[in-house]
């Protein structure tokens, strides 16, 4: 029964695909051989002289053309899959006008010529108010029977020669009206094939297609794994198959794009300008109704957003990875098993000596510490920053290794995913080139391809593969995309995978996938006319973010915070650029080799969490404000050195209460995105937290003998002193750069906001995972670089297993 089912089903769904082909073909071939005929019949001397003649002599040629371009281009695009029109504009172009035209042409001289013949069978010589539709083909139906019935007879008064010709000219008129009606049946029966597969794929637009023989059609599965995106979730998890020798394609939706501006470290704010790999996301701060939104950068780029951050490198405290195994159930989740299995694959540490055993040198990613790679020492490279930590030193600790020991405030120097040797950005693209030229025939790599839904069979919720339009910056978030660009104009393609499907879009794009493909709340998916193939409400909730704010201090005249060696960098904006020239001679030790984060604390607020410091001190020797429109050309307009800027990073909040959300069924625009910062019955206690820290930064700065290096507060303001002014502030200037668990993992059977297991799997999907930021069950480590890498090797390792028992 279940067999005969199957048969119809795929007979069904196959019906559409196969009707291009054939049908197309028989259309075409019986239209020319109709329209040539008509041609001939009405433009004989018999016929040419008689109006309705010439209307349908002029509608059979439309209908050649229609037939022999409109029809042929169709047959070819779906049937034989040769891409024309989607590849030449200009055919696509004339196709949508030659449609309109001839179709309307057609039907006005069909009309015509109706009219004719049924005022010429009713001996009327006018027409009054135009008739519609329905009561032409009444009127035409009755003209055909009165014909046929009507017989005229002979006039005594009448020549018998007048009688014969009227005689002929009335069987004549009989059968031009047969023939007409002929035309028409012809006409409706050969288009209802057209409209019934219109209506089909009206309905079906959003239905998941199943993962049978008929719709993999000629695209047979080579690849063993799917991969989309490759930022360091998808980057981990494909090269991660292929050294392991799986048949692995990673899609990404941006350029394979590199320059100066992603290797040399201390240019990351300049790759965030570029165009062509920053897309800019617009998410609202608290929520719609407020209208207050900030500009969030993200890589659309070939390597993700580990081609534009900022490089900090810092494994989560071991509490977090304790937490995840607790909520899952899985014990390899627990940090014990973290750092025996999965950091020594991640972590190359470039810092540690020979004699630090138990550090992890041999992994992919190049992690190094720039303020120990300067040959002078700190108090002769920047005594301002030195007379700084003086200060820090006397509250807090020095903590030689944050990445072994993040449970206890103190002060570090930044790790970062720099490579020591050339001073260059150690990351996500360099790890896949790498790869590829290692395992050329295991890894492949589409760029500038966007994935627009997943293919499920909706029969057995199996995941088989994906699919895509080709095209550069099509996201709306891009700022070269066009914003009238809608997905459900473009021809898709499809590509499948033998295995799995992993879904690694980061924090925003994974939900939208999901939600796209039928993954999500029903709710949300009807209100689009999305067919839900697994109610999952908890994709696109659970959205937390970090709560920042900057403090900043105009420094004295004279006072550089960056050190004695990089005063005056222009940051490549001029061609002497004498810390480029420097960088380019000493790439290890130059102030371009580094994220220009010149130290860092982590530091615990009221109320205190035991082992678990909830903030981190960020400290730049520029001004910085925040992620805002403009914030990298304001900037630049200052010296460096200039300014101390210390970000105020509130990295463990516990607010989950933003929402990621798609807004139609387009998949190039981007979905409406509510951080809701300080909602929910803990906002308070993240106000004050923060509020907290800036009394302190005061303290430390201004209360200190460094203060004799400043020359005034610049934000929040020495004018900024209550906690009702403090927390105006904080409101108006809070901004935030990495979003998360948005498809978190959970116990799938107990929490019904869950959308994966321990393994990264999709909830009551096969053959589906997603390893990415939006797995995580709360906000990670102080950044979120290798909490992503390690879990994804954890993934990578969970997929391998399966693949082979």
């Amino acid at each position: 029964m279940n067999t005969t089912s199957d048969s119809v089903n795929s007979a069904l769904l196959a019906a559409p695909y196969q009707l291009n082909i054939y049908f197309g073909l028989f259309i075409w071939l019986i239209g020319n051989i109709g329209c040539i005929g008509n041609i001939i019949v009405f433009s004989s001397r018999t016929l040419c002289k008689r109006a309705y003649s010439v209307y349908l002599l002029w509608e059979a040629l439309s209908d050649l053309i229609y037939f022999n371009f409109l029809l042929m281009t169709r047959v070819l695009q779906k049937g034989f899959q040769i891409p024309i029109t989607t590849r030449y504009d200009i055919i696509c172009k004339l196709r949508q006008f030659d449609s309109v035209w001839n179709h309307d042409v057609s039907l006005s001289l069909f009309s015509f010529a109706t009219i004719d013949r049924i005022l010429s069978a009713q001996r009327l010589n006018t027409m009054g108010t135009p008739l519609v539709m329905f009561v032409l083909a009444f009127l035409l139906i009755r003209s055909v029977r009165s014909v046929i019935r009507r017989r005229i007879a002979p006039s005594n008064n009448k020549p018998s020669a007048i009688i014969v010709q009227r005689s002929i000219l009335q069987q004549i008129d009989s059968r031009l009206t047969l023939m007409l009606i002929l035309q028409l049946i012809i006409a409706i029966v050969t288009r209802i094939p057209y409209a019934a597969q219109l209506i089909y794929t009206n309905i079906t637009k959003n239905w998941s297609k199943p993962c049978t023989p008929h719709t993999h059609g000629k695209h047979t599965s080579i690849y063993d794994y799917i991969v989309v995106g490759s930022g360091p979730g998808g980057t981990t998890i494909a090269t991660r198959l292929a050294l392991n020798n799986f048949k692995v394609l990673l899609i990404e939706a941006g350029p394979d794009y590199d320059d100066s501006t992603t290797r040399i470290a201390a240019f990351w704010p300049l790759a965030l300008l570029n165009p062509k790999i920053t897309g800019h996301f617009h998410p609202y701060l608290f929520s719609k109704d407020d209208h207050l939104i900030i500009d969030y950068p993200r890589g659309i780029t070939l390597g993700g957003s580990a081609q534009i951050n900022t490089m900090i490198a810092i494994t989560p405290n071991p509490l977090e990875w304790d937490y995840i195994a607790q909520v899952t159930g899985d014990y390899n989740w627990s940090s014990k098993m973290i750092k025996r299995k999965y950091l020594k694959l991640t972590e190359n540490c470039q810092y540690c000596t020979n004699s630090d055993n138990d550090k992890n040198k041999n992994g992919w990613l190049n992690i190094s510490i720039a303020a120990y790679q300067d040959p002078l020492p700190l108090r002769q490279s920047n005594p301002v920053l030195y007379d700084l930590l003086e200060n820090i030193k006397t509250q807090y600790k020095f903590n030689p290794n944050i990445n072994y020991e993040s449970f206890y405030d103190s002060y570090f120097f930044p790790t970062e995913s720099v490579t020591k040797e050339t001073g260059t950005r150690g990351n996500t693209y360099r790890h896949i080139k790498n790869v590829q030229s290692m395992k050329k025939s295991n890894l492949y790599v589409w760029t500038n391809t966007f994935v627009t839904k997943l293919i499920i069979d909706p029969r057995t919720k199996e995941a088989c593969g994906v699919e895509y339009i080709k095209g550069s910056y099509l996201y709306h978030a891009s700022p070269l995309s066009s914003s009238s660009a809608n997905s459900n104009n473009l021809r898709k393609l499809s590509i499948y995978a033998k295995r799995e499907i992993i879904v690694s879009g980061g924090q925003w794009m994974t939900p939208q996938l999901l939600q796209l493909s039928g993954i999500g709340d029903r709710n949300l998916l009807r209100q689009f006319g999305i067919r839900t193939i697994q109610h999952l409400p908890g994709v696109g909730v659970n959205q937390q973010d970090r709560s920042e704010a900057t403090y900043v201090v105009k420094l004295k005249d004279g006072v550089n915070m960056a050190g004695i060696r990089n005063v005056n960098c222009t940051f490549n904006s001029t061609p002497d650029d004498p810390c480029l020239i420097d960088y380019i001679a000493n790439p290890r030790t130059s102030f371009y080799s580094n994220n220009r984060v010149i130290s860092m604390m982590i530091h615990s607020t009221q109320p205190i969490q035991p082992n678990f410091p909830d903030t981190a001190y960020v400290f730049i020797p520029s001004r910085f404000t925040g992620f805002r429109e403009n914030w990298v050309q304001e900037a630049l307009q200052y010296p460096a050195g200039s300014y101390l800027s210390v970000i105020v990073n509130l990295a463990h909040g516990t607010n989950n209460l933003g929402s990621v959300r798609i807004q139609s069924t387009n998949a190039f625009e981007t979905p409406l995105i509510q951080i809701n910062h300080f909602a929910g019955p803990i906002g308070q206690i993240e106000l004050n937290r923060i509020k907290q820290s800036f009394r302190y930064l005061r303290n430390l700065i201004l209360n200190s003998s460094f203060s004799k290096y400043v020359d005034y507060e610049e934000l929040p303001g020495i004018n900024i002193q209550t906690d009702e002014e403090l927390e105006q502030f904080i409101r108006k200037y809070i901004w935030s750069h990495h979003a998360c668990c948005t498809a978190k993992m959970g116990n799938t059977s107990r929490d019904p906001l869950a959308v994966l297991n321990s393994k990264g799997q999709v909830k009551g999907i096969k053959n589906l995972r997603v390893c990415d930021i939006s797995i995580f069950p709360k906000i990670p480590s102080y950044f979120p670089l290798m909490p992503i890498i390690t879990a994804c090797e954890k993934i990578a390792d969970d997929i391998i297993k399966r693949a082979k028992y």
